[in-house]
């Protein structure tokens, strides 16, 4: 690690929805745990509370690690093969060198001192433990707070059990400060404003918390309850409510079923609509909105004007949960998230109303059957009895509908709105790898599968999540029939993403098969693909005539399928190679054609063009005029938060300020890019022309300042906050955090 340098982002602990309340012991064990092991577990039954406790305890211990505390929700993560991805990727760690997601994630981990909380292990229990021990073995630094319904059984773990809360005997004293009433009292006034627990009302509260077993989930779906219920109603009928859902077993029923009760209570004072959304809902791994709700679940029953009263029915009821705010420049159009153990129990409704209408059909076929004296008809499923159900089936492919819809309008327009494009597709990365394993799991829905993973590929290039990417691509692969049009797209998409990731070798050859594939079937979009990688690896080796020739044949193809950006991503990686040739005029050539190619919306490769113009004016020695695109590519890369782009344009700037003679903006600048390197891989993606010219600045640097300033400013640089750094190098700054001083 670069001297100086540390994680800069210091957290990312999600905000509370409401307030938390009580588990004083149980946070001090938190607490103590902590600071005896590195691996905490909290266990406990669905909707206990492990979560929150959690959150906050991480609250608590963050300031007790350099790096901050970082929240991982595992929910979404069914394919134990994407751990490694899910936890870089909410790390921020760029995916831009070869080799396994593990081993990039456990070098990051190496240096850093940090708080991982797990949330939600219980479903991929074994992968879990299998990356805490290594993260444990590996990273000296870090600590890992999980949260499952059983242990890892992983070693050194030391286990919290959480249990519901209590519920006092209400003659007792300290009756009404007990936290259970405290909670209740809470959420009640959240769901009618103004209640509050009184001495006459306290009994009720206290038989209704007792009847939920003290479980802090079902006493939020009670309290909702009394939007139609008074409170002594409520009492009055919730004993008979769970004991018909429990089958009476009570006292003595296990706490699980009567949190499956409070749900199934829940579930029956929903209208036939709103049990409807809820059980489609459940197919969503992650959050969703409005647009993705309708076109999802909208269908037979269920009506797509239906969609938005029943959505809100369900906010209201509890049953789902609007995000407070989204996260800074996300749409403003409002998420809604489902409680796993609430989108659990959608998904059995889903399953089960898809079970009953087989049942039913099968029924209604022998019926026709007795009458019409066949009795032949009789175990037939009319070609209707798939695995899932065509209930079921039929939501699933909506789901894959709606977001293979998206990923196919971005790469077909991926010039337009191309900011909104991409962060609606990065806040719904949860829901396109469900699509994905729907598709890889639906009979005859292969096809969906690999033309949603190549059909990503913008995504995957503005995102960083190349090692992902190929992890998606290689599935598709096997999917894929050997000679087919289809292969040669996923070869050529594969061919650049490896390419990307520095494995030369490899990508050349999937570039090579999917030239001669996509020839063969006379697809122009993957030759043009494939012609690109080819001409970036031949770049990046140093074989420039091979290149050029590449390049030609690239643009041939580009060109015909009317691929604009394509055609300007090719100016680019032209560009660099002008650079390595020592032509910076023609590396101006080339961005500035690049640039001509792209509407003024586009952010992303743009963004790397005007980075690239800078720098061949800067070694024409144009110094006035290389700072402005220098400037605006920084700024475009900090808009769409693209790592390594960040840490090309603030070196590039820093190479600017070298030549300027302002030496302590080049060491902050260089300081600030260090901790984006570290998170991005290799420096520059291994430019050799920027290598060079960063070796050079920091020379000039450090013989202008001594090295112990330069190192001093760089250390500055390195902690300061992202935000900051890049408002001061776009001010044109020559201090760190404030004004520059000059005549």
């Amino acid at each position: 690690m670069a001297a100086g340098t540390s994680y800069r982002t210091p957290g990312t602990l999600p905000p509370q929805a409401s307030g938390f309340v009580g588990r004083e012991a149980e946070l001090a064990r938190a607490r103590e745990l902590l600071r005896q092991s590195r691996l905490v577990t909290i266990t406990g039954p669905g909707g206990v509370g492990k979560t929150r406790l959690a959150v906050r305890a991480a609250g608590e211990a963050a300031g007790g690690f350099r790096d901050g505390a970082h929240f991982i929700e595992l929910s979404a993560v069914h394919d134990p093969g994407l751990l490694a991805h899910t936890l870089a990727a909410r790390l921020t760690i760029a995916e831009f060198d070869q080799g396994s997601q593990l081993d990039r994630l456990l070098g990051f981990l190496r240096e850093r001192e940090l708080l991982l909380i797990f949330d939600t292990c219980e479903h991929v229990i074994d992968a879990c433990a299998v990356l805490a021990d290594n993260i444990l073995r590996e990273a000296p630094g870090v600590t890992i707070l999980a949260t499952s319904r059983q242990p890892l059984d992983a070693a050194g773990e030391a286990v919290l059990q959480l249990s519901p809360l209590p519920v006092p005997d209400p003659s007792a004293d300290s009756a009404g400060k007990a936290d259970v009433v405290e909670l209740f009292a809470q959420r009640a006034a959240a769901a009618v404003p103004g209640f509050t627990v009184t001495p006459e009302n306290l009994a009720d509260v206290i038989t209704v918390c007792r009847r939920l077993d003290g479980i802090p989930l079902a006493i939020e779906l009670a309290t909702v309850r009394l939007r139609a219920l008074s409170l002594h109603q409520m009492a009055e009928r919730i004993d008979d409510r769970l004991q018909l859902l429990t089958g009476g077993r009570r006292p003595g029923t296990p706490r699980h079923q009567t949190l499956r009760a409070a749900i199934e209570w829940s579930y029956s004072l929903c209208t036939p609509a709103e049990q409807l959304l809820w059980a489609r809902l459940s197919v969503f791994a992650g959050g969703f909105d409005i647009a993705a709700a309708e076109g999802v679940c909208a269908g037979g029953e269920l009506t797509r004007d239906e969609i938005v009263p029943t959505l809100i029915s369900l906010v209201d009821k509890n049953v789902l949960a609007r995000d407070r705010a989204p996260d800074p420049g996300q749409p403003a159009e409002p998420v809604f998230r489902m409680l796993d153990t609430i989108r659990e129990f959608g998904a059995e409704r889903l399953h089960l109303a898809a079970t009953q209408a087989i049942a039913r059909q099968r029924g209604n076929l022998a019926e026709r059957a007795t009458r019409a004296g066949r009795a032949r008809w009789a175990g037939q499923d009319n070609g209707n009895g798939e695995n899932l159900g065509q209930a079921e089936a039929a939501v699933r492919r909506r789901f894959i509908a709606h977001y293979l819809t998206l990923a196919e309008r971005f790469e077909r327009e991926p010039t337009t709105d191309q900011l909104g494009q991409y962060q609606r597709l990065r806040r719904e990365h949860a829901n396109l790898r469900a699509a994905f394993d729907y598709a890889l799991d639906l009979a005859g829905n292969d096809g969906a599968a690999v033309v949603l993973a190549t059909s990503l590929f913008f995504y995957w290039r503005i995102s960083g999540l190349l090692l992902e990417a190929e992890y998606w691509l290689d599935e598709a692969l096997e999917r894929c029939p050997k000679g087919s049009v289809v292969r040669a797209r996923v070869l050529s998409t594969r061919g650049y993403v490896r390419v990307l990731l520095g494995d030369l070798a490899n990508g050349r050859g999937d570039a090579e098969a999917a030239v001669a594939m996509a020839a063969t079937f006379s697809d122009l979009a993957a030759g043009g693909r494939a012609y690109s990688a080819l001409h970036r690896t031949l770049t990046f080796s140093g074989n420039l005539a091979e290149a050029q020739e590449a390049a030609r044949s690239a643009t041939a193809c580009l060109t015909s399928a009317g691929d604009t950006l394509g055609l300007a991503q090719l100016d680019a990686v032209d560009a660099m190679s002008r650079l390595q040739t020592g032509e910076p005029h023609l590396c101006c050539e080339s961005a500035t054609r690049g640039l001509a190619r792209l509407p003024v919306d586009e952010i992303w490769c743009a963004s790397y063009l005007y980075g690239l113009q800078s720098l061949g004016l800067l070694l024409l020695g144009d110094l006035k005029r290389a700072n402005p695109p220098g400037r605006q590519a920084l700024e475009m890369k900090h808009r769409i938060n693209d790592v390594i782009g960040m840490a090309i344009g603030l070196g590039g700037l820093g190479f600017i300020a070298a030549a300027e003679g302002r030496y302590e903006r080049t060491a902050w600048l260089f300081g600030a890019a260090a901790p984006l390197w570290e998170r991005a891989g290799q420096r520059y993606t291994g430019s050799p022309a920027h290598v060079a010219l960063h070796q050079a600045a920091e020379r000039t640097a450090c013989g202008g300042l001594g090295d112990d300033r330069f190192w001093a400013l760089h250390t500055a640089g390195a902690a300061a906050p992202l935000d900051l750094v890049i408002g001061c190098a776009l001010g044109d700054d020559d201090q760190l955090g404030g004004p520059a001083e000059r005549p």
